[in-house]
C-alpha cells in the first residue's frame, strides 16, 4: 500500500468520516465525495413517474405482449424527456419493443396514439 502524508478530506454527506480513496495516480490519492459508510447507505432514487401516480400496465402498449413478470416491461417516455411525467407521455413497453425502438432508430413519437 502506498503511504501518503496529506490528511484525508471529510465526507460531504455526513461531515464526520474521512472520504473514501477512489484511486492512486503518480503515488497521489484521489478521493470520492463520500466516505465508505455513506457510499454503502446510498438508496436508489425513485423515478418521477412513480410519484406522478403512473401505473405500469400489464400489457405492452406497442405490441400487446403480456409479461409473466413485472421486469419484462418498462416505462417509456415518448418525447425522451425524463422530467415530462404527463401520463400521455408515459407508455408501458416490453423489453423487445424498447430494444427495437433504440436499434432501428424509430422516432420516439411513433408510440403516440393517433387521435
Amino acid at each position: 500500500m502506498i503511504k501518503y502524508t496529506m490528511q484525508r478530506p471529510i465526507c460531504e454527506q455526513c461531515g464526520q468520516r474521512p472520504k473514501a480513496i477512489n484511486y492512486y495516480k503518480n503515488k497521489r490519492p484521489y478521493f470520492r465525495r463520500k466516505c465508505e459508510q455513506c457510499l454503502r447507505d446510498h438508496k436508489p432514487v425513485k423515478p418521477l413517474w412513480v410519484d406522478a401516480g403512473y401505473k405500469v400496465k400489464r400489457v405492452c402498449e406497442a405490441c400487446g405482449f403480456k409479461p409473466s413478470i413485472r421486469t419484462q416491461v418498462l416505462v417509456f417516455y415518448v418525447d425522451g424527456n425524463l422530467k415530462n411525467i404527463n401520463h400521455k407521455n408515459l407508455k408501458t413497453v416490453c423489453l423487445n419493443c424498447n430494444a427495437e425502438l433504440i436499434k432501428t432508430g424509430w422516432r420516439r413519437g411513433s408510440l403516440t396514439p393517433d387521435v
